[in-house]
C-alpha cells in the first residue's frame, strides 16, 4: 500500500473516531447521520476507484459536519486524477482548518503538498486600470473556476493552456488565455476598462464618423433591394408600395419588392 492510500485510512479510521465522538455545538443530530452516510458512501466510491462521484460524497458530508479531514480525503481524491492544484489547495485547507488532527496526517499533508509542487506552476497576477479603492474585490476566475477575490496575486495551476477571468462592478469583465509549464513562474498580466470611460471612448469615436443621415437609416431598416427605396415623401408604388415597406418597416427579413 502506497503513501497516500496509508494516510488515506488513516483518515477514514481519525474522521469515524471523531463522528463517534458526539455531535458538534453547532451540528443537529440529523446533520451529523446524513454526514455519516455520506462520507460512507464516499468510502465505497473510492474503493472503486470513483474518485470524482468520492469527492460529491465527501463534499456533502463536509457541508453538513465540517470536520477538517474530509478535506484531506478530497484532497486525496483530486490527487489521483491527477487534478494537483485542487488537490494542493485541499491539502493546504486541512492544514488551515486540522489544527486538532493526528500529526502524522499534517506531516504527510505538508509532503504531498511539497511533491505536487513539482507538477505545478506559479502564477503571479497583476491586476491594472482599477481606481485609487478599488483593488479589493475583483473576482478571479480561471477555466471557469472561482480562485477568490483580490487582493489574491499568487496561485498554483497545472501545466497547459488556461483561460483567466477577472471581474470587477462597474468594469468590463477582462478574459486572457495563457500557457503554465510545471516548476515555472508565469507572470500574468490583466488589465481593466472602467465602463464609464469605455462608454465616453465610444460616443468620441461615434462623433468622429458624423452624424448618420436619416434617410440612411429608414435605408437599413428597409433591407431594400439593390440600394433602391422609397424616399420619405415619394410616391407610393415604388418597389411594392405600401404592404411591402410595411413588412421592411416590422423587421422581417422579407425584401421590398
Amino acid at each position: 500500500m502506497d503513501m497516500i492510500r496509508l494516510a488515506q485510512a488513516a483518515a477514514f479510521e481519525a474522521f469515524f473516531l471523531i463522528l463517534m465522538q458526539g455531535v458538534a455545538a453547532s451540528q443537529t443530530k440529523e446533520d451529523k447521520e446524513k454526514a455519516k452516510e455520506h462520507f460512507f458512501k464516499a468510502k465505497e466510491f473510492v474503493e472503486q476507484g470513483a474518485w470524482k462521484k468520492a469527492i460529491v460524497e465527501f463534499e456533502a458530508s463536509y457541508d453538513l459536519n465540517p470536520v477538517a479531514m474530509v478535506l484531506f480525503n478530497i484532497a486525496v481524491c483530486h490527487e489521483k486524477m491527477t487534478e494537483y492544484a485542487a488537490a494542493s489547495n485541499f491539502y493546504r485547507r486541512f492544514l488551515a482548518k486540522g489544527k486538532d488532527a493526528p500529526q502524522q496526517m499534517k506531516d504527510e499533508a505538508k509532503a504531498r503538498i511539497k511533491e505536487l509542487r513539482n507538477f505545478l506552476g506559479l502564477v503571479k497576477l497583476s491586476i491594472g486600470g482599477l481606481a485609487e479603492g478599488d483593488e479589493a474585490g475583483a473576482e478571479v476566475i480561471v477555466d471557469g473556476n472561482l480562485i477568490g477575490k483580490t487582493p489574491i496575486d499568487i496561485f498554483l495551476l497545472e501545466t497547459g493552456e488556461h483561460e483567466i477571468a477577472v471581474r470587477k462592478e462597474g468594469y468590463f469583465e477582462t478574459r486572457k488565455k495563457f500557457k503554465v509549464v510545471s516548476g515555472e513562474t508565469t507572470i500574468l498580466e490583466v488589465n481593466l476598462t472602467k465602463q464609464a470611460t469605455k462608454l465616453v471612448e465610444e460616443k468620441k469615436e461615434r462623433k468622429k464618423l458624423g452624424p448618420v443621415p436619416f434617410w440612411a437609416g429608414l435605408h437599413a431598416g428597409l433591407g431594400c433591394h439593390r440600394g433602391r427605396h422609397r424616399r420619405p415623401g415619394a410616391p407610393e408604388g415604388q418597389r411594392g408600395g405600401r404592404h411591402a415597406e410595411g413588412r421592411g418597416l416590422a423587421g422581417t427579413a422579407g425584401r421590398v419588392g
